[in-house]
This record gives structure tokens, C-alpha cells and sequence, in this order.
């Protein structure tokens, strides 16, 4: 079993250990969904901080694990946790929606994709095929986004507020999130990137639904809204069964 100090054990600066314990819900439920390796396995952490990749070594068994993150160039990374272990990892850096991933066909058994595709900016569908490609058949892809059918957005919204999880523009520079995906929208993006719902997990970033949530969520049953995932966070859990079928799904593209 995989618990948040787990991966809080890699986490180097007090602003790394709060991110984590600000997602602490779906890092552990990410990590749970993800199949256990072998030492003859590899497997792709991408946009990675470099501390769900260890837990995948450590923790879930994966021979050999990379990572990458958008940028130029490779490098070599060594981390250590706080109770002394080392990981090393090779950490490849590239736009993951322009340009090639800088990997053989079929060369992971497990792509791990947290929290990356809200961020695509110009393509998505690029990531999709390039994953499709490095992935082997039968292999895994865990890929995760925010649920904009959330009860929470549910909730912004009849209180007159913004329903996105993060709308805000980041001061540093870095990317925003563009998009985020209903449940019947990753559904249909994994089945046109050639891949089979394996799973489909609705969690929450921190706590459990409060007493608003349930309130608001049983009022809408009552009233005949469409059941839904109504979580923060969704999780997809899907096996690759063959090749991507739409290159601009009409209902992703303009």
C-alpha cells in the first residue's frame, strides 16, 4: 500500500512536500492505479518533479524508470530520499505536443501521465499518438486530469464564481492550465488514441466530499441531473489495443 509519505520522502524543499500534501488524495490514488512492474519493465513518468518516479521504482517494482518534463535536452538526475536511498533516473527534456518523443517504438510497458494534458497548450493530440508509440501493445497508460463536472464546479457556478480548479494566470511564466476533461471526453480521447478503458477513478485532490458536497450531490439526484463522477480529479487507467484512429477529434478541434 502506497501512502502519501511515501512520496512525501522524495520531496527536497518545503514547497515540494505542501504541493504534495495539497494532492495528496490523487498522487496516492495515481500511484495505487498503477500496475506493478518487474525489474525487466520500464516505465515514463512524464512532467515529472521526480517524486512519484522513485515510489514507481521503490515501491511498485519498475526495473528501469525515466522521466521527462517540457525543456531542451537530456540529463542525468540523482535524488535522495530522507531516509537515504538514491534514485537514479534519466530525464528527458521536449515539447511533449510538437515535437517527437525521443524513444523506440513500443519501448515502455507503463506510461505514467499526471496532471500533464490539461496543460496542453496547441495539440493534445500529438501527446496521444506519441504515446500511443512508445507504449507496447498490452502496456499501461495511467493518465490524469481535473473534472470540470466536479460537485466543487458544480458549486462555483450556481454561487456565481469561475468553476475551473486552477484558472488563475501564473506570474512565474510557467504553462496554465488550457483545458480541462469531462469523463465521457477521456473516454472517447483514449478509445481515438488507441487504447481500452481499463478503469475510470474519480477522486479528490485533498479530503473527502464535505457536507456541502453530499447535500448538493444528493439535491441533484433528487432532481434528475445525469450521474456523473462528480470528483475533482479523474483518473484514467486504460491498456493499449491498438492504433490511434483520429488525429482532430472534431469535438477537440476548431
Amino acid at each position: 500500500m502506497i501512502t502519501v509519505d511515501d512520496v512525501i520522502n522524495w520531496t527536497l524543499t518545503e514547497d515540494q512536500e505542501n504541493h504534495v500534501r495539497a494532492h495528496r488524495e490523487q498522487i496516492v490514488k495515481t500511484l495505487e492505479a498503477v500496475p506493478p512492474g518487474d525489474p525487466k519493465m520500464r516505465l515514463l513518468d512524464m512532467g515529472s518533479y521526480l517524486q512519484m518516479a522513485p515510489v514507481c521504482q521503490f515501491h511498485l517494482g519498475y526495473g528501469e524508470v525515466l522521466a521527462c518534463i517540457k525543456g531542451k535536452g537530456r540529463r542525468s538526475a540523482v535524488v535522495y530520499s530522507r531516509d537515504g536511498k538514491e534514485f537514479r533516473c534519466g530525464v528527458d527534456n521536449f515539447d511533449a505536443e510538437r515535437e517527437p518523443f525521443p524513444y523506440e517504438n513500443e519501448f515502455f510497458d507503463t506510461v505514467l501521465c499526471s496532471e500533464v494534458l490539461p496543460f496542453m497548450q496547441f495539440d493534445p493530440m500529438w501527446m496521444m499518438y506519441e504515446i500511443n508509440r512508445i507504449t507496447k501493445m498490452d502496456g499501461t497508460l495511467v493518465l490524469t486530469s481535473p473534472n470540470p463536472n466536479s460537485i466543487k464546479a458544480v458549486w462555483k457556478v450556481l454561487n456565481g464564481f469561475h468553476p475551473g480548479t486552477f484558472p488563475h494566470y501564473v506570474i512565474s511564466g510557467d504553462p496554465r492550465l488550457t483545458r480541462e476533461y469531462a469523463a465521457h471526453e477521456l473516454k472517447d480521447l483514449i478509445h481515438v488514441s488507441g487504447f481500452g478503458l481499463v478503469q475510470l477513478i474519480g477522486c479528490n485532490y485533498v479530503e473527502p466530499f464535505n457536507e456541502t458536497d453530499l447535500k448538493l450531490i444528493e439535491f441533484m439526484k433528487k432532481n434528475w441531473f445525469p450521474e456523473t463522477n462528480r470528483e475533482e480529479c479523474l483518473i484514467i487507467v486504460a491498456k493499449k489495443t491498438h492504433k490511434p484512429q483520429d488525429r482532430y477529434p472534431k469535438w477537440l478541434y476548431y
